[in-house]
């Protein structure tokens, strides 16, 4: 149930709302009343409520000082105003504060009924939404370290390293510009490295904090790295200091491709490499001619469909389930599947133990994959347009927003993609579809003022920016463009 609190200072208010309201059959439970700002500002922090019903004029702290320091708090809280005739200048600036109920003293059970049953919509709505934020990070989290494993395993494996090893994942990483450490500390023992990680994994948990934690072993020394962690480096420095005689030394890379290719320099000559990847310690063994006989599999070209059977035959000869798995997120990470597609897949895979249901899953999905390459038009633009088309309001519409809330992916390869598949730069073609809208709305409509399709097409409150695009692309204003297609 949704939590409700009711703050007034006038007490029959308090009570005849408490009481003429039946809060369960509503779906909210009442957790409390309130005679002044301050009290509801530390009931709201004890109590956690969904919904807050709040006179204006309170003694203390006013139900607006009240609001502005829920929402500075970036407390998840929705308000309702209760305001009494000669108030409304008030309830506008409570409005201008993101309030959207008000309510008019006296008010009657219908009204106030009608203003909870809004409330507890959005706050479902926001609810879900919340939740499926939180999914899809998840779910970015797990691509985000399957990609990290992956690429460290296949760079460990090689003799040299080339940029051309980290083309395939750069749609699903920042390569260049996400800083990270590098700790290396002298362990002469896999159970003390096991230890380390079982400490790590602990205190990281306690804290409630994801960290994307991977490394190398290789006999006398343990290399570990991370995304830079702004200074909080005190409770690692001290498990390492436990199992260590030696002070860890620590290093910054300004990317990770740089990282990892310093990591590969340390390591390439070493007998036997473990991967670390999420507290498990695991052996690279036999990876490098599993890699080869991949690279044989994977289309060299865009629109090339998968050969299925080759895929049966290369992973039906992999035993071991995890590493099973790793060599198909090896496969999946090479293809031009949606990464959000890519996360909720392997998802799935981590929850499948059975070899053989595994290996089935798979095919399946590579073979929706080829279904999916039959689609004449490109699904990634398909997609674009309509988010576009969707925002096009938003004046500070860009290609890292859309790739952060929608894409889901690097926008320096979102960026690339574009233009490889449309000829043409992002903001090349969102001027294009402002201007091809505008036209539209020029010949829909009369008398129409430039500021309001301005607003319309998301050039914000500034037709003279509105002008000079629709010029800049079809090389004449929009009056003129008007003039000669209604002449």
């Amino acid at each position: 149930m949704l939590k409700v609190i009711i703050a007034d200072d006038e007490s029959i208010i308090r009570e005849t709302i408490a009481q003429m309201i039946d809060w369960e059959k509503l779906g909210l439970q009442l957790v409390g009343m309130c005679r002044d700002g301050i009290e509801a500002y530390n009931m709201i922090l004890d109590e956690s409520p969904d919904i807050v019903l709040t006179d204006i004029k309170m003694p203390g702290l006013s139900g607006l000082e009240l609001i502005r320091r829920v929402r500075e708090s970036k407390l998840p809280v929705q308000f309702a105003i209760l305001s009494g005739y000669g108030e409304f200048e008030f309830a506008k600036q409570a409005m201008s504060d993101g309030v959207k109920y008000y309510l008019l003293k006296p008010c009657n059970e219908h009204q106030i009924e009608e203003c909870m049953l809004s409330i507890r919509e959005d706050c479902r709505k926001v609810r879900s939404l919340d939740s499926m934020q939180e999914q899809q990070n998840s779910l970015m989290g797990m691509l985000h370290d399957a990609t990290i494993t992956n690429v460290l395993r296949e760079v460990l494996t090689l003799k040299q390293v080339g940029l051309d090893v980290f083309v395939p994942y750069e749609q699903y990483l920042d390569m260049e510009n996400c800083q990270y450490y590098l700790t290396e500390v002298a362990l002469f023992s896999l159970a003390k490295v096991e230890l380390v990680l079982t400490r790590l994994q602990t205190i990281f948990a306690a804290k409630k904090r994801r960290l994307s934690l991977h490394g190398v072993y290789v006999e006398g020394h343990l290399f570990l790295f991370f995304p830079w962690l702004g200074g909080d480096y005190l409770e690692l420095d001290a498990v390492l200091k436990e199992v260590s005689s030696q002070l860890p030394v620590r290093t910054w890379f300004p990317g990770l491709k740089q990282l990892l290719l310093t990591v590969h320099e340390k390591v390439k000559l070493q007998g036997t490499i473990h991967c670390i990847h999420s507290y498990h310690v695991s052996l690279v063994c036999n990876f490098k001619n599993v890699m080869e006989s991949s690279l044989a599999i994977v289309p060299t070209k865009a629109g090339v469909p998968w050969n299925v059977q080759a895929i049966e035959a290369y992973l039906g000869g992999i035993s071991n389930v995890d590493f099973l798995r790793q060599m198909i997120a090896d496969l999946l990470l090479k293809s031009t599947a949606p990464p959000m597609e890519v996360a909720s897949f392997l998802l799935q895979l981590s929850q499948e133990n059975d070899h053989a249901s595994i290996l089935r899953s798979a095919l399946g999905e590579f073979s929706r994959l080829n279904a999916a390459m039959e689609t004449p038009s490109s699904a990634f633009m398909e997609r674009l347009i309509a988010i576009l088309e969707e925002h096009l309001g938003n004046p500070n519409l860009s290609l890292k927003w859309i790739c952060q809330n929608h894409l889901f992916m690097n926008v320096d390869y979102a960026s690339r993609k574009i233009l490889r598949e449309s000829g043409k730069k992002f903001s090349t073609l969102l001027a294009e579809l402002r201007v091809q809208h505008a036209k539209q709305l020029l010949l829909e409509t009369d008398d129409v003022k430039m500021q309001t399709i301005a607003e319309q097409v998301g050039c914000g409150n500034n037709p003279q920016y509105f002008s000079q695009l629709f010029k800049k692309v079809t090389g004449q204003t929009p009056s003129a463009f008007v003039k000669q297609m209604r002449s």
